[in-house]
């Protein structure tokens, strides 16, 4: 599952693609040998555990979207705020290779600045100074062997009732996590799932997988396979702190929500995955829109565009969404409260940023080197998003 850990202080819904092949795959690089990095992101408060991954497996990845900010700091002029701090952390042999970043933006991650590289072997640890150049309190790392926590197995139900749970089964790692087996037992393909982790009938971990670019997530009448955390907390001991988990947990599907737009579980939840499709269509209907003018140049035989022109008329793709783009869907859910109206109006503005920064993502490297032929290139991009507009 392409799926971020996310430490911060807000409840945030990560409406990621997911794939069965690709969870397992994710599980697969995790190494159950008891090294885990204890982050300190957050002055006088205790630490958080981070999973390392296999080198060359893909490292693991956490956004702190909490940190201490330094007082009096003051952000240059034309530079993005700082968001979030990105750690990334693989494990070859004995060694971790860790990478900090600062996330910037205004209301998303639009821009990612690397903070420093480091090396770590068993108990070192390192104060990242180099995010007071940021504006940010520096983070601890440290590289610690524990016991991995043994939970008792989760509690797992679902709100929607065409998801069946087949299955749940621990998986070995360091810091705990099983893998759930559902079944869409309804005649309609399900597009997206949420899931949430409670603890003590709180939110501890939040995500709604979905299918890439249009696609469905589960079939009708055919399995998923997800793997799924469970939460720990950092607990003090005679030698510092150590990773718990607790057996209060309980994993609740709380929606599913349909190619035809209907849903089974919690309105909230699903008009929120309802809104990041509404604000994806509007984005690649502007896209497209795009690439029609500039084909008409090109059949005019006139010259084309240079590709920083080109990438000028998407980065002009506004990310604002108007009430009334949203306005059918705030019909088809007349009991939703303001703050969920909210939530809608930023999941679809989300989705609105996502097209437009993975289009900008791949013209970056064709401004530094074009390619010879920008025409072919431009038409296959092009194929591949009218193809995900037509299945929104």
């Amino acid at each position: 599952m392409l799926r971020f850990n996310l430490i911060t202080p807000i409840l945030i819904l990560v409406m990621l693609p997911a794939s069965a092949s690709s969870q397992q795959a994710e599980h697969a690089r995790q190494i159950p040998n008891g090294l885990v990095l204890e982050v300190v992101y957050y002055k006088d408060t205790a630490p958080a555990y981070q999973s390392l991954s296999r080198a060359g497996g893909g490292p693991g990845r956490t956004w702190y979207g909490r940190f201490s900010r330094i007082q009096n700091w003051q952000l240059p002029a034309g530079e993005l705020p700082v968001r979030a701090v990105n750690i990334v952390a693989g494990l070859d042999g004995e060694v971790a290779f860790v990478s900090v970043s600062v996330l910037r933006g205004i209301k998303f991650h639009d821009q990612e600045t690397m903070v420093g590289k480091y090396q770590l072997r068993e108990n070192d640890s390192i104060s990242v100074q180099e995010l007071e150049l940021f504006g940010v309190e520096p983070f601890r790392i440290g590289l610690k062997r524990i016991t991995p926590p043994v939970p008792n197995q989760p509690v797992v139900k679902s709100l929607a009732k065409s998801v069946e749970i087949v299955g749940i089964q621990p998986l070995t790692s360091t810091l705990p996590r099983y893998k759930l087996t559902l079944r869409n037992l309804s005649d309609k393909n399900i597009m997206a799932l949420s899931i949430k982790v409670m603890n003590a009938g709180i939110v501890v971990v939040s995500s709604m997988p979905h299918g890439k670019e249009g696609l469905p997530l589960i079939r009708a009448g055919a399995f998923f396979d997800s793997v799924e955390p469970l939460s720990t907390k950092a607990v003090r001991t005679a030698g510092g702190f150590s990773p718990d988990s607790p057996n209060s947990q309980e994993t609740v599907i709380m929606a599913a929500v349909f190619e035809d737009g209907s849903y089974e579980g919690d309105p909230a939840d699903s008009a929120a995955f309802r809104a990041l499709t509404v604000g994806r269509k509007l984005a690649l209907t502007r896209l497209v829109e795009i690439f029609t003018a500039e084909r008409a140049l090109l059949s005019e035989e006139q010259t084309p565009s240079p590709v920083s022109v080109f990438m000028d008329r998407v980065r002009a793709i506004s990310g604002d969404i108007d009430a009334a783009a949203l306005a059918p869907l705030m019909r088809e859910f007349p009991s939703s409260t303001p703050k969920e109206k909210t939530r809608m109006k930023i999941a679809a503005e989300a989705g609105m940023h996502q097209i437009r920064k993975e289009m900008l993502d791949n013209l970056a490297p064709v401004v530094k080197d074009p390619p010879s032929d920008f025409r072919s290139w431009l038409a296959g991009v092009e194929e591949r998003y009218r193809t995900w507009l037509a299945r929104l």
